[in-house]
């Protein structure tokens, strides 16, 4: 797998979160990596040895975030309803002497699970209220064409996912954009 890798010393990601409010610019530049699987563990190495597209439209990072092409990021943009409410980071991505730009999706209102779920038919860990099973309620998420239905509030800012329309989702694929996985999330019209 080809990762964006963040360099040594780097925060954790939820530290990351509070240093770059009302920042547009990563403070650093990631560098594109291998991550491969060893029986001694997981190696990151700087040579990618076995693939031909070292610039996926959608890029992991070693922050557990994704950076998405300038391709990508037109696609979300051109979407977006009056309810959406984000902004870019825009990250340099840096192998051998080629150097990309690409951007990170901030959320910048924190929409409540409550505004998002079917409450009823979601089930909740009893101790913390963490929502172990998911409804979405669709009358309530039709009016975003992207949310992030992270748990904490550092994860709602800048997710390891996001949920997308139907128009969204239908751009991506006509347009041949590629590293995005698509999973069907549950809706209380199901």
């Amino acid at each position: 797998m080809i990762i964006a890798d963040k360099p040594k010393g780097t925060p954790l990601a939820h530290l990351l979160v509070e240093e770059l409010k009302g920042k547009n610019t990563m403070p650093f530049v990631f560098e594109l990596s291998q991550i491969t699987s060893t029986q001694k563990g997981v190696v990151i190495t700087p040579e990618i040895t076995y693939s031909d597209n070292y610039w996926p439209d959608c890029l992991l990072t070693s922050l557990a975030w994704f950076l998405m092409s300038p391709k990508l990021k037109n696609i979300i943009c051109s979407n977006l309803s009056e309810y959406d409410n984000i902004d870019w980071i825009k990250c340099s991505v840096h192998y051998k002497e080629d150097t990309k730009d690409y951007f990170l999706l901030r959320f910048l209102d924190q929409i409540e699970l409550s505004e998002l779920l079917d409450i009823s038919r979601s089930r909740f860990i009893p101790n913390n209220g963490y929502p172990n099973v998911r409804i979405f309620d669709l009358e309530k998420i039709s009016k975003y064409s992207v949310f992030s239905p992270g748990w904490n509030s550092w994860d709602r800012t800048i997710p390891n996912y996001i949920c997308v329309s139907t128009d969204v989702r239908k751009q991506i694929i006509k347009s041949g954009i590629n590293g995005v996985i698509f999973k069907k999330v549950s809706t209380n019209a199901m």
